[in-house]
Formats: structure tokens, sequence, C-alpha cells
């Protein structure tokens, strides 16, 4: 079934502009999962076990103006601002995206463990950051309801959500209350005390207790580098001299932009929170609490709710969306839906894609590879749970096809996801020659191992020159026993 807007219907999607940070990152963990160590096992002792002080807080009161601190993202530094909650007596409640548990940059089990035992929430915020809006029913219902799975069969005691970049509907709501959560945040239409926000009465000064909407939580806009301290301060003091209520603050990256790998604009540094955290402290005399998000909503922490997976296609039949790469994706449509261009290393590749370029009147995807001093380029099937990425069947080979032209040696390389939705690469075929003429290339895979519920693949190139793609295809052999084609 197709999910809805009020302006119409939403198409299935390849790569969304919006999340397309979001995709570079699945392809980062990808290839950084052949080289890292495996996750810890899960081990029920080793759940965490929160602190216990929350029990001893006062109750929330008529009139009082209560503040949350959260997170998004799993950023690894936001254990500095984790360090900082802590020395201030505070928690935080810190939404996750599982998928992105234990890659570069980004948390550890034992990091979310650790922030859990010192009494921070553990929110869930999808698989894979995808942008709920353009995706079918099924996959996100797919994203929300296995993202908080994966964390609760981690030991954590899920009850909120976060929409991936503040993107909802009203049936994204109805999916996160039936994935078992008791809330769900946006960001913004929260009044913002800077020229250009948005004021009051357009923007309330604080979200209610308990809030209108409790899958749709309003908030102040995300924590940037340019957001000032005494703009935060003055949220504050504006909701609390207006009635009080709800004030959910959002924070990114905690780090100064000098330093390596801190984003230029959503990250906040570490000085000016430790300072907001100092003020907060000094205004609970006043009526100012600091509070997680699960201490303001409440409610259990309700059972997992598996969402239906995607089913195998027929053994034989191409398995792929858009397998001729005519279609261009409805929101990105200089690239085929249903296909991402990756790259990583040190090198100048360049995507582009007709989509009538190819054999027989096909689309066709052209790479051109400069200065590569390392890495590779390939066009490579959407990493998702199961709307583009094709299931697959434990034992089973997988036969892989595509037609191509190259000025060097290719090859193949192939990606598989595991059951708590993690991609990793997985292996690769034998080169294949270059060919000025389209020649088709065909590879089996070896059977697929047991725990693997879904494939991509993309012919690869990892030398300078060019590569030109077209009429991929991917399909279940029958169960028995296969060779390898000659």
């Amino acid at each position: 079934m197709m999910k809805t807007f009020a302006t119409g219907p939403v198409r299935p999607s390849g790569l969304q502009p919006a999340a397309a940070a979001a995709a570079a990152v699945l392809l980062a963990l990808a290839l950084a999962a052949c080289t890292r160590p495996a996750s810890p096992a899960r081990d029920p002792a080793a759940a965490p076990r929160p602190a216990v002080r929350a029990a001893s807080l006062p109750p929330i009161e008529k009139g009082d103006t209560v503040v949350s601190i959260t997170f998004d993202n799993n950023w690894k530094s936001q254990m500095t601002a984790a360090a900082d909650l802590k020395a201030h007596g505070m928690a935080g409640t810190f939404y996750i995206i599982s998928g992105w548990v234990g890659g570069p940059s980004f948390m550890s089990l034992p990091d979310l463990r650790a922030l859990a035992a010192d009494g921070n929430e553990i929110g869930g915020k999808t698989v894979s950051d995808a942008d709920l809006p353009q995706l079918t029913a099924a996959e996100a219902e797919r994203e929300i309801c296995l993202g908080r799975d994966a964390l609760l069969a981690d030991g954590f005691q899920v009850t909120d959500f976060a929409y991936p970049f503040a993107k909802l509907n009203a049936e994204d709501e109805t999916l996160v209350r039936r994935c078992g959560f008791n809330s769900g945040r946006g960001v913004g239409d929260v009044e913002n005390p800077v020229p250009g926000g948005c004021h009051y009465p357009s923007c309330a000064y604080a979200e209610s207790i308990p809030p209108a909407d409790p899958y749709h939580i309003i908030t102040p806009s995300d924590g940037r580098s340019s957001t000032t301290l005494s703009s935060l301060e003055q949220t504050v003091t504006n909701a609390k001299t207006h009635g009080g209520g709800w004030l959910v603050f959002s924070f990114h990256q905690i780090c100064d932009t000098s330093s390596p790998g801190c984003g230029p604009v959503y990250s906040f540094p570490p000085a000016r929170f430790s300072a907001f955290l100092t003020w907060l402290q000094g205004q609970e005399a006043n009526g100012v609490l600091v509070r997680t998000v699960r201490q303001v909503i409440g409610g259990p922490v309700q059972p997992p709710v598996h969402a239906p997976a995607a089913t195998a296609s027929p053994p034989g039949s191409n398995a792929l969306v858009n397998p001729d790469l005519r279609t261009a994706g409805p929101a990105d449509p200089s690239q085929p839906q249903c296909w991402t261009p990756a790259r990583y290393g040190t090198n100048s590749a360049a995507f582009s894609w007709s989509p009538d370029g190819g054999p027989g009147g096909s689309g066709e995807e052209t790479i051109t590879m400069r200065d590569l001093r390392s890495g590779d380029a390939k066009l490579v099937t959407t990493f998702d749970l199961g709307q583009c990425a094709p299931t697959v069947k434990s034992g089973i080979p997988c036969r892989l096809s595509v037609s191509y032209k190259s000025s060097v040696p290719v090859f193949l390389t192939v990606y598989w996801r595991s059951g708590n939705g993690t991609w990793s690469e997985w292996t690769r075929s034998p080169s294949f020659p270059p060919s000025a003429r389209w020649r088709r290339a065909a590879w089996l895979t070896p059977p697929v191992p047991a725990g693997i519920r879904a494939l991509s693949f993309g012919m690869t190139i990892a030398s300078n020159g060019t590569l030109s793609t077209a009429n991929y295809g991917l399909s279940l052999m029958p169960a028995g026993p296969a060779s390898h084609p000659a």
C-alpha cells in the first residue's frame, strides 16, 4: 500500500536528497564492517541497569517549566555531553539509529550501555535514519519497528522515538504507535527568540504537559554551531514567564567546528553546552526541571513488535526494482530509482545517468574515475529493508548479472544485510575484462549465509578509466546443487 499525504500519493524512492548523508553513512559503515571487530555478543547479564536516582525526582507540577536534553544520531562526540550531564546531576535522551551503532564516529554498544547505566534514556530513530514520508507504509513500518526491536534485544528500555529529519505525516504517527513507542518527537514549532525565528503566536512558547499530540512533540529548533547561549536561556525564560510547559532541546554533534570531523552546521561547542547545563542548574529554584522524555511521557515498556518482512522473489525471476535503470528517482531525478552512487577513498569519481542510453533503449549509468589514489566507485542497489534491496534466502546462491562497457578491468561487489538491519560488504567476484562494446557479465555467489536477509551489489571500477552499466539482474537459484557459470 502506498503512503499518502494530503497532497497525494508518495512514490517509492531511491536516494532522497534529505537522506543523502544517511546513505553515505550506510555505505561507510558497510565498508568499515570489513575491518572493524564484530560487535559484542548480546549478553543478558550485560544489559544496562539504569541508575535509580530518577525515582527520587520530585513530581512535575502545573506551571513548572520542564527541559529535556535530547541527542540525535549516536555521534561519538555525544559522550562528551553525557559526561557533562552526569557532572551536573542530569540525564538526557539519546535517540539511536540502530544500524549505525559501532560505526566510525558513532557510539558503540558499550557506549550505549554506559549511557543507560548513568540514568540516560535510550530512544529509537529507525534502522537507517530513513526519510519516512518517502517510503511505502511497509518499508516505514520495518524501519521503525526493527530499529526498536534491535535496541530492545540489546537490553534497552525503548519507549520514545524521534522522526528522522523531523519529517512525518499522520500515517507515520500511527506506525510509531503501532511499533510500541509511547511518543514521537519532531523539531520546531516552538518560539525561537532570534531575528527571523518563529515567534508567538505563530509558535507556542513551549509544548504542553502532557502534549496535545504525544506522537508529534513540538520543540525549539535544533542546536547548531550558530545557536547562542543567550537564545537557549531566553527560550527557557520565555516559557517560564508564560505559564511553563515542556521544552525539548535537540543536539547532534557536540564538538568545536575546528575539530576534525565536526560538522559546520549541526554541531554545538562543548563549552557552550556545559554553560547551558550550569545555567539550567541555577534555575531549579525557579521551577525549571530537567527530565528525560520518558520521565515526562511515562507509560510502560511495550513488547517488541515485529513488522512483516519483505518476501523473496520466486527462484529464477529478477528480484531487482528498476533493473533497466529507466525510471528516475522521484525525489532525485538525476539518478535511477532504487540505485545509489557509491564512492569511497581518495579519488575523483563522477557519476552520470541517462534513462535511455543503454542497449535496447535501457537506462545507463556511467562512472568516470580520475585521480585515483585509493578506493573505488560503483552504482549499488539502495541499502534498505526491502523496498529496493532484494530479500534472499539462507543457503541459496544468487545469480548476479549486468551489461557493461569499460576501459579497465572491473568486478562485482556484494553487500549483505543482517537480521538487525546492518549492512556489510560480503564478497567480490573475479575481474571482468575491459570491453569497448556492451558485454554481459554474470557470476554466481556462494550460498547466502544463515541470518542474512537481503543483498545489494554493484559493478565496481577501481582504476582510472570509465565504466558504463545497464540491465542489472539478481535472481535466487532453485534449491539444490548449483555451480558457477562458465
